[in-house]
């Protein structure tokens, strides 16, 4: 769902299509995740994209690419349907890198830089890092992008609410993502 908030509305007139293609029997194929976490949405329909962002795989990062509006998303779903999108490497240099966390409703409960939120803790096999993504100084968020390099899993605590994601396909964090938000 998170994932919607990066598409245009030309893909609503795609989601008619849908409804004409399934009264005539056609079924539309939901884009496919490949070994490496990659999957192309450029021609993917609205209704496509809910059935996608329903069974998207769990516990690894995901690279979504569209070429055609030229978005690229990196997300991660958890068990409990949470999503966490990693911002490294913005496509322009004028946008900051930030993380977003939604709840399973594609609902933000967290961001990089939203200070009234209180302190946010995130672990890395353990290892406890205050928010490292701050304005002030990228030296933090250096550290952190190395170590999470390696790390087998990601946590996130705010407000006594324990979130937690694998890192399969750590590799994928060096792609160029679109940072707007």
């Amino acid at each position: 769902m998170a994932l919607f908030l990066l598409l245009t509305g030309c893909q609503s007139v795609s989601k008619t299509t849908d409804k004409v293609g399934s009264w005539l029997g056609v079924k539309s194929a939901v884009p496919k995740v490949d070994s490496k976490g990659i999957v192309d949405i450029s021609q993917t329909t609205l209704n496509q994209m809910e059935k996608f962002s329903e069974n998207m795989p769990k516990n690894q990062w995901v690279y979504m690419k569209n070429k055609k509006q030229d978005v690229y998303i990196l997300q991660n779903k958890s068990d409990d349907q949470s999503i966490l999108s990693f911002r490294f490497n913005c496509q322009m240099n004028t946008q900051e890198p930030a993380f977003y966390l939604y709840n399973a409703k594609g609902e933000q409960i967290l961001s990089a830089y939203d200070d009234k939120l209180g302190q946010i803790q995130f672990l890395l096999d353990y290892k406890n890092d205050l928010n490292p993504f701050n304005l002030y100084s990228s030296q933090k968020l250096d550290s952190f992008k190395k170590e999470l390099a390696t790390a087998k899993t990601i946590k996130i605590y705010h407000a006594e609410h324990l979130y937690r994601f694998e890192n399969r396909h750590a590799e994928l964090l060096n792609r160029p993502v679109s940072c707007q938000e």
